[in-house]
């Protein structure tokens, strides 16, 4: 049975037909937003790589012997490269590690296969090992790097790999999907999609969480202030037991449907350039509340929220 996502058919066809035609290459690029299954996709396409006994559609069979193998992490030609820890790089000594592995002959008989997670994590020096390999690939060996910020990436590493682009799915293909997964969260899947900027696995993962209801009200008490309703000073008492970098996250999610030019979440009154200010003013608080301790969130919210009032202001 294949696990394959409805919206992931275009690039698995694409594959499987390099693959029939003998034109796969020794490197892949899987490359687009986060939340659209990437990583999931790649052990899929692995797992056909491997199978004995696939489909019609060359999906796996998940029952012969290599497949047993994948499944239970065993499986000897087949590695996986990652950050030892979220949010660190991959460093030299991981890459020499498995390019070492990966020269050695496959104990099976067929391809080796090194999938690279959070492949914009690479620091230098561990890219320009990789490149190494990259420029001479072994025989019979495949590179799968997968990553939602391909700009991150060494240009040298990009221009050696085939890039297969994911991208997000038409509204009507992930609705139906996010009804499908969540029935008893049908009314709020246009609000989750919106959160999730267009993402169905990320509108999911939301839908499990609190962060769906916390923006409501955030939404709700934004629109009250933009409309002189409430006061910055009111809000800020309102919002001060929230956790200050969700909030910026907040307001940076909802100015950035502005500067992309989609679908506004609320209406902000407030001319481009201003927008513009109160954006980077944002960011450059974000960092702050993250690298320094000892801050006043709650003052600096206040600052925040005032601006927000006068800048809506005709």
């Amino acid at each position: 049975m294949s696990h394959l996502m409805p919206w992931q058919q275009e690039q698995w066809q694409a594959l499987q037909n390099m693959r029939n035609d003998g034109r796969l290459p020794h490197a892949l690029l899987f490359a687009g937003p986060r939340g659209l299954g990437k990583a999931q996709f790649a052990l899929e396409f692995i797992y056909s790589l491997f199978c004995l006994t696939p489909t019609a559609d060359k999906s796996a069979c998940r029952t012969c012997r290599t497949c047993a193998l994948l499944a239970a992490e065993t499986q000897p030609d087949f590695r996986i490269l990652q950050p030892e820890e979220t949010g660190k790089t991959i460093k030299i000594e991981q890459v020499r590690n498995h390019l070492d592995w990966l020269k050695q002959s496959s104990q099976q008989g067929n391809l080796k296969i090194l999938l690279i997670q959070s492949a914009e994590r690479l620091n230098m020096a561990a890219s320009n090992a990789l490149l190494k390999t990259l420029e001479e690939p072994g025989r019979q060996t495949l590179i799968i790097l997968v990553t939602h910020q391909p700009n991150l990436l060494a240009a040298t590493i990009y221009s050696r790999c085939q890039l297969v682009k994911f991208t997000l799915p038409p509204t009507q293909i992930a609705k139906a999907w996010l009804e499908a997964q969540l029935p008893g969260k049908v009314d709020d899947i246009n609000f989750l999609l919106t959160l999730a900027g267009g993402a169905p696995l990320r509108a999911y993962e939301l839908a499990e969480t609190e962060i769906e209801e916390k923006y409501r009200i955030w939404t709700a008490g934004l629109q009250k202030l933009l409309s002189g309703h409430i006061s910055p000073l009111s809000l800020a008492k309102e919002w001060q037991k929230a956790e200050s970098t969700a909030l910026l996250d907040y307001l940076i999610w909802v100015i950035n449907f502005y500067l992309k030019g989609e679908k506004p979440i609320i209406s902000l009154n407030i001319k481009p350039q201003k927008l513009f200010e109160l954006y980077d003013k944002l960011i450059r608080n974000r960092e702050l509340l993250r690298t320094h301790q000892g801050l006043n969130d709650y003052l600096l919210l206040e600052d925040i929220l005032i601006d927000c009032f006068c800048m809506a202001k005709p």
